[in-house]
């Protein structure tokens, strides 16, 4: 990978990584992670899956869960066979919106000084890029 790219995706995670700072519900990477898991989980996961998508231990994930629900964004709720599942609240989705908000802002600012035509052409490029993200993605389930 060239130096360049690397430049700039470590610009664009410095970025994001500030966004997380500025934002209502201050989160961590790991945080903003764990909610976006359970974003398509209307009903939640159990535990278990939830730390087996988070690649962590059983334990460590348990305690994410104590912390994001201790600031209101997940509720851990019992769950078939008394194993406890994760579900993200309101205020949960919220602080997700509210990051992503923040970080099409950066992302504007970053390409604002780019001509018009190079921003449609840098755009017709990560959109082939995150085609490819999502098929890996859908392999990895």
């Amino acid at each position: 990978m060239p130096a360049s790219l690397r430049l700039v995706a470590r610009a664009v995670t410095q970025r994001f990584a500030e966004v997380l700072d500025r934002v209502d519900v201050p989160l961590t990477l790991v945080q903003l992670r764990a909610l976006y898991a359970l974003l398509d989980e209307p009903d939640g996961v159990p535990l278990r899956h939830w730390a087996q998508k988070l690649r962590m231990s059983d334990p460590s994930a348990s305690r994410l869960g104590q912390r994001l629900e201790r600031d209101g964004l997940v509720d851990r709720q019992a769950g078939a066979a008394r194993a406890l599942s994760v579900v993200i609240t309101d205020r949960g989705r919220e602080a997700v919106s509210q990051i992503e908000r923040e970080q099409s802002r950066e992302l504007y600012r970053m390409t604002e000084p780019l001509a018009a035509g190079d921003r449609s052409t840098l755009l017709s490029l990560v959109e082939r890029l995150t085609d490819q993200a999502r098929a890996d993605h859908q392999e990895r389930r």
